[in-house]
């Protein structure tokens, strides 16, 4: 049962899905304290929150395409 590959993609997928779950969680506490260090409001901090997030996902898969 645990090797076939229906339950390893399923595992990987609960793992992707729980670590998906953290970095929301982590940012949406993080924010807070990057609009007051920052001295900016709601928006800006949004729309730098997004970018950073949009740049790492980029990375992340696309990551086999810089390596050559």
């Amino acid at each position: 049962m645990f090797t076939s590959k229906l339950f390893r993609i399923s595992v990987k997928i609960l793992i992707w899905i729980f670590i998906a779950c953290l970095d929301r969680y982590n940012l949406s506490i993080a924010l807070l304290g990057i609009e007051k260090d920052m001295d900016i409001n709601g928006s800006e901090v949004k729309i730098l929150a997004l970018t950073g997030f949009l740049i790492g996902y980029t990375f992340a898969n696309f990551w086999r395409y810089f390596e050559n």
